[in-house]
């Protein structure tokens, strides 16, 4: 899982060295307290001769303004695109957050051409030596980034390594497709002691990645919420590793073999949609061995995982993918096997299951304990709904675990599937200590669960189920324009294809509606009676 970096130069690593030897990381600043929470504009337009402080005299570089910026300041970025990587060498602190914000929702743009990265918060531990769980990152502690687009990187789209950092109403398009990227990658490790303390929220990710949204070796309080995410291509011609293509949409994913801490949430998912395409599936929670206790998937939304949404015809369209020629997307010849992975990656379709909605915890029997899945509807996929175990004790007593108010239909649609129309295996439901209300439409080995299943009207707040609507979906008009964007977005990977007007509020709210977990009403500004 590990990126493979170059040797550090001397000069870097004297660098780093420094940093981690400084007892203030923004030294070249003397902040006074208390903190007077400061107001600084930027511009692609501007000038670091300016002061930054009013829209008339912006300043031009994120370098310089790490020069001067102190916890609890803003900067404001101003409409325009941005070629140059935000990479906070400073922090805030608690109470005290450094904000960087759009001034303009969706208006600043930082694009890295794919020759560099865009949004990096904090250092990567792959230059901090043998660091645990509990070791602070030097710097980019105590951000807050808002409103902002970032795309084309030559690496992770947003990569965040550093604790209490928040990411809302950002969107993200197109990693690096050759090897192992992500659009948002969170590794910011974590203890009892060091909370990791991250929210992604409201957020987009799309294009190309072998993840959309992952967070790696990270504990405790990891908070992903009303994130839509729509993987649509990826190569992975430099990341050759069992299968082709391995790539998902949001997974969260403990180290390997490395045991969780003990503590009440490590993992909170709550209202996310995964929409479509992704062959390995769009959902994915511990995919390697270990202990995993405290986490919470709630109200969390998959469909049409290893499946093509058509935007014309608004259906998932099946198969998409050719399992004899290992092609997807139909013919281009770069959605193919990549030649350079010769018979090191097989074709997903001869490797594993294509387009599972959700898979939890089913490699290597990891333990797991106090978790809880609630409100998981998954349709439309490509193969089965939902797979999970079996689950042992080789690393602590597996326990406490439970799977409430759950929607599994329609699944197992794509003609090679090797589970044609199951939704799940009944095995899948054991390892659960508490099972209740599912609503299954086509169940291997019993009979198919007539419960009512996923309830989906209102949102999830911290684990709570609150009475705020969850629809019109949060960023439906920023997806709208930026899905018909083809300098953002390329609807199945494919140059000059976008989705023109694609509203997920009118797609998925029909398909909860049909299986009851929403009203058959949809809401304002889309009020309309729903078909029967």
């Amino acid at each position: 899982m590990l990126k493979c970096f170059k040797l550090l130069s001397l000069i870097t690593l004297l660098y780093i060295l420094i940093v981690l030897g400084s007892s203030s990381v923004n030294a070249q600043t003397t902040c006074s307290t208390p903190y007077p929470m400061k107001s600084y504009y930027i511009s692609p337009t501007g000038s670091d001769s300016n002061t930054g402080i009013d829209q008339s005299h912006p300043i031009a570089t994120f370098n310089h303004a790490w020069q001067f910026l102190c916890p609890g300041d803003t900067l404001w970025l101003m409409d325009g695109t941005y070629y140059q990587v935000i990479e906070p060498t400073i922090n805030g602190i608690s109470g005290s957050p450094i904000t960087i914000k759009a001034l303009n929702d969706g208006k600043a743009i930082i694009n890295g051409e794919f020759q560099r990265h865009t949004v990096v918060i904090g250092r990567s531990w792959d230059f901090i030596s043998n660091p645990t769980n509990s070791t602070p990152n030097p710097y980019g502690n105590y951000f807050q980034v808002e409103g902002l687009i970032a795309k084309n990187s030559i690496a992770d789209v947003y990569e965040i390594y550093a604790r209490n950092v928040s990411l809302k109403r950002c969107s993200g398009y197109n990693a690096n497709p050759h090897d192992n990227f992500h659009v948002i990658t969170v590794w910011a490790k974590g203890s009892p002691t060091s909370p990791a303390n991250i929210l992604i929220e409201d957020c987009v990710v799309a294009g190309s990645g072998r993840k959309m949204i992952i967070d790696y070796d990270t504990y405790v309080n990891v908070v992903f919420r009303r994130n839509f995410a729509a993987w649509q291509w990826w190569l992975g011609d430099q990341f050759c590793q069992g299968y082709w293509p391995q790539s998902q949409g949001i997974e969260n994913y403990p180290a390997a073999y490395q045991d969780q801490p003990i503590v009440t949430l490590n993992d909170l998912r709550e209202n996310n949609i995964t929409f479509g395409l992704a062959p390995d599936g769009p959902s994915s929670f511990s995919p390697n061995p270990g202990l995993r206790i405290g986490n919470k998937m709630l109200g969390e939304i998959t469909l049409g995982g290893g499946m093509k949404w058509d935007n014309i015809e608004k259906k998932f369209i099946t198969p998409y993918f050719n399992p004899d020629s290992c092609q997807y997307n139909g013919t281009d010849a770069n959605h193919t096997k990549p030649a350079i992975c010769g018979t090191d990656s097989r074709c997903i379709s001869t490797g594993s299951e294509l387009g599972i909605g959700v898979d939890y915890a089913i490699f290597g029997t990891p333990s797991l304990r106090n978790n809880l899945i609630q409100d998981l509807f998954s349709a439309y996929n490509g193969d089965m709904g939902f797979t999970a175990g079996p689950w042992g004790n080789n690393y602590g007593t597996t326990s406490n675990n439970q799977l409430i108010r759950a929607t599994f239909v329609q699944n197992g649609l794509a003609s090679y599937s090797p589970h044609k129309n199951i939704d799940v295996f009944s095995s899948s439901l054991t390892p659960f200590n508490v099972v209740q209300n599912l609503q299954i439409g086509n169940m291997s080995g019993t009979n198919p669960a007539p419960g009512t299943g996923a309830q989906l009207q209102y949102r999830y707040i911290d684990g709570v189920l609150t009475d705020e609507p969850l629809w019109p979906w949060p960023m439906e008009e920023r997806i709208k324009s930026e899905f018909a964007d083809p300098t953002l977005f390329q609807a199945n990977g494919v140059q000059g294809q976008v989705w023109t007007n694609f509203s997920v509020t009118n797609t998925v709210y029909p398909i909860l509606s049909q299986y009851g977990a929403v009203s058959t009403t949809l809401p304002s500004p889309f009020a309309s009676s729903l078909p029967s």
